[in-house]
């Protein structure tokens, strides 16, 4: 008990010593100083689910981020990994395979396979999306992408450790509404997007939307065609049903395509008389992934005060994808991979909500049946090795409950538990060794008869149980003012790596201590949400390579490496002076490392796995210690219409892409700048926008590979810029 408490009370000083140097004495400050003679100059506030119910964001006490349509198109977000300058202490890059990869806090991982758990959840419209190679045709006609920053585990449990994005697409209306752009840049580079709404009558509603992307790649690659090049398709169709104002069935269907070329894995130092994006391969890539979803909410209100949600869903991903991965015009090393996943998903929420008491209480079940192939060409070894995963599945179940309870009309305290059980399972895995030229196909078939086997594993079965929970307090200082402070904790599954050799990854955990505050000040000009946080994880989950005693091989896998710490202080501010005048961004302060992690072994200077190296004390991967982004716009009247420019720069210190921390995992700091320039006619009837993105040109490393190769690295985009012609009626 008393080493507990002065833990406790260790985390609770520095959390109120970060508050108070982020903010000091806000909200005297706020009473001090005269308001400004006009009011109201800032944006409206955001009705959220965060919670999983509506409630205002200056109301939630969560850290939590929103960006609204006009927020993703002022930073030219289409996808994903495009938000990494939008969202404190959050980084999301490129996969080879088609996705994305996710830090917050400084956490993540680099396994995005079916053998490993990504660092956060993801949910489109309340369904967990478990892989997230889809996931990036998502961004267009959204209500809003919510990202919640800190473990999640009550609410939403499944891999929520560090947070969760939350992406909601708009929902039909009961009036006729069309709108669309269409917006063309360098590299050829052109998007069309268009929406319809039909209000089929006063209950049934139905709306469509479409997606269409393609450019001819930023990375030349010589003889074998440009990497990094965009050919998308994505479309959504959502129908609402609305009998009653007791009951509700919204269901949608998704389509994406993607049959571009993958980025290129590029040298990190490049040879002499060479350039960034020009570096002469042997292998053409591509990418040919189809993923198709089915969503489904229904909502019925049986009782006053009472509630009953049922949310649903299923998905399907197809893809196979080629690429280089040697950086050199020589047949070293080349990967091809297959996929075929299946995935459902069942939740059912009970709601209960009066003036005092809030209550929600729910059961999930989760299913996911992946095959996967990866298929390595070695021209250093001069073998072809084929990697199956034949007949594996993870499964999850929980049950979870969370009470809000109003103390007085200006506190509240909070309290959750979730109980969840995952367990994964192989029948048979096998890897084979093939004489160097053996034929291939892009199927799960197995290889030619010449090919010998070897790492055969299975059958095998693990499951892991764990309780989550989660208590908290929250009080209004002000009418515009809201505190809180929590203690969470968080969990990922356990591992179940494909070799018999080595045993399974135990789950991943944290607690998060935390502490924020949401205002606006100035009458309503300035409005501050901060947060102080204090991060433990156990059993930290690492991709990395390793030699298991015994084995006689290598073996790449999930391990656990044992302890690390985030604790950092993130503040996001918009600040209207005028009615015409918005100064936008956000702060973010993280000190992130691993508190023990020994027995680690850089295979990049030590192919034989002879000595290993202690990084204990090495700072968190993708971690900066600073970042931040600020914006400003005007908006000029012309007649009934508006010309606004807006400029944003953002920066971020230094991070490592790999946990030894070595100068050759180093990616400096930078700034990226942006400017756009947008006219908006009357009645916002349609628009013209000019736009200009990393203005410096800046090409940011995003990720490392460090072994049985040369140092090689995936980039982010260089400069882009173009035009957008937007209507809507």
């Amino acid at each position: 008990m008393g080493k507990s408490a002065s833990i406790i009370g260790k985390r609770a000083i520095w959390l109120a010593g970060a508050m108070a140097v982020a903010l000091p004495s806000t909200t005297a400050y706020a009473q001090e100083t005269a308001a400004p003679t006009s009011s109201g100059a800032l944006p409206d506030d955001i009705v959220v689910t965060a919670s999983k119910r509506s409630e205002l964001l200056s109301k939630t006490p969560i850290a939590l981020t929103v960006l609204t349509p006009d927020a993703l198109d002022d930073r030219g977000a289409s996808r994903v990994e495009d938000l990494t300058t939008s969202i404190p202490n959050t980084q999301l890059f490129y996969v080879a395979t088609g996705g994305v990869q996710l830090s917050i806090r400084g956490v993540s991982t680099n396994q995005n396979n079916e053998f490993g758990n990504p660092a956060a959840a993801f949910h489109i419209n309340g369904v967990y999306e478990p892989r997230p190679e889809g996931i990036n045709g998502v961004l267009y006609d959204v209500e809003r992408v919510e990202v919640l920053r800190g473990p999640q585990g009550t609410l939403y449990g499944r891999n929520a450790t560090v947070g969760s994005i939350n992406v909601i697409t708009a929902i039909p209306k009961n009036e006729l509404e069309a709108a669309g752009d269409i917006s063309y840049g360098n590299f050829n580079d052109l998007q069309l997007r268009g929406m319809v709404n039909v209000p089929v009558s006063d209950t049934f509603a139905v709306r469509a939307a479409v997606l269409y992307h393609s450019n001819d790649g930023y990375q030349h690659a010589g003889d074998v065609g440009n990497y990094a090049k965009a050919d998308e398709i994505a479309a959504r169709i959502t129908a609402l049903w609305r009998p009653s104002d007791s009951f509700s069935w919204q269901i949608e269907a998704d389509y994406f395509r993607n049959q571009g070329v993958p980025q290129l894995a590029e040298l990190s130092v490049l040879p002499a008389g060479t350039k960034r994006f020009r570096q002469e391969v042997d292998t053409p890539g591509f990418v040919s992934t189809r993923a198709w979803a089915v969503r489904s909410r229904m909502e019925l209100n049986f009782a006053p005060d009472w509630s009953l949600s049922y949310v649903a869903g299923y998905g399907k991903l197809k893809g196979r994808s080629q690429y280089d991965m040697d950086g050199t015009d020589q047949p070293l090393h080349i990967n091809r991979y297959i996929r075929d996943q299946d995935h459902w998903s069942h939740e059912l929420n009970l709601s209960y909500d009066s003036e005092r008491l809030k209550v929600l209480a729910g059961a999930f079940y989760f299913k996911e049946r992946p095959d996967t192939l990866l298929n390595q060409d070695n021209g250093v070894f001069d073998f072809r090795g084929v990697y199956p995963n034949l007949t594996y599945q993870n499964e999850s179940y929980a049950f979870f409950g969370q009470a809000t309870y109003s103390l007085t009309n200006a506190v509240r305290v909070t309290g959750g538990i979730r109980y969840s059980h995952d367990r994964s399972k192989l029948d048979r895995a096998v890897s084979y060794f093939c004489p160097a030229g053996t034929e291939y196909t892009y199927t799960m078939d197995p290889p030619d008869a010449s090919c010998g086997t070897f790492g055969v594993s299975g059958p095998r079965n693990e499951a892991w149980d764990k309780i989550n929970w989660k208590v908290g307090i929250d009080a209004d200082l002000g009418p515009t003012t809201l505190a809180y402070a929590t203690v969470s904790t968080g969990y990922k599954a356990g591992v179940l790596v494909v070799s018999n050799v080595v045993p399974p990854a135990r789950p991943e955990t944290a607690i998060n201590y935390e502490v924020g505050i949401k205002t606006r000040l100035f009458n309503d000009h300035l409005q501050l949400n901060a947060s102080a946080f204090w991060m433990d994880y156990k059993d930290l989950q690492v991709s990395t390579l390793f030699a298991p005693l015994g084995s006689g091989g290598i073996v790449e896998g999930i391990n656990n490496v044992g302890k690390a710490r985030s604790r950092g202080v993130e503040i996001e501010y918009i600040w209207a002076p005028t009615s015409d005048d918005r100064i936008s961004g956000f702060v973010s302060y993280l000190d992130a490392k691993y508190l023990r992690y020994p027995d680690a072994n850089d295979y990049q200077l030590d192919p034989d796995f002879g000595v290993l190296t202690d990084n204990s004390g090495n700072r968190l991967t993708f971690a900066p210690k600073w970042s931040g982004r600020v914006s400003y716009s005007h908006t000029f009247h012309i007649g009934e219409g508006t010309l606004v420019p807006m400029a944003s720069l953002y920066y971020q210190t230094a991070i490592f892409l790999r946990p030894f921390n070595l100068a050759a995992d180093r990616q400096k700091g930078y700034t990226k700048s942006d400017f756009t320039l947008t006219y908006n006619a009357p009645d916002e009837r349609y628009s013209v926008e000019a736009f200009v993105h990393n203005i410096e040109n800046k090409k940011v490393a995003t990720m490392q590979f460090n072994y049985e190769l040369p140092v090689l690295r995936y980039y982010s985009e260089p400069r882009t810029y173009g035009v957008r012609v937007g209507f809507k009626f």
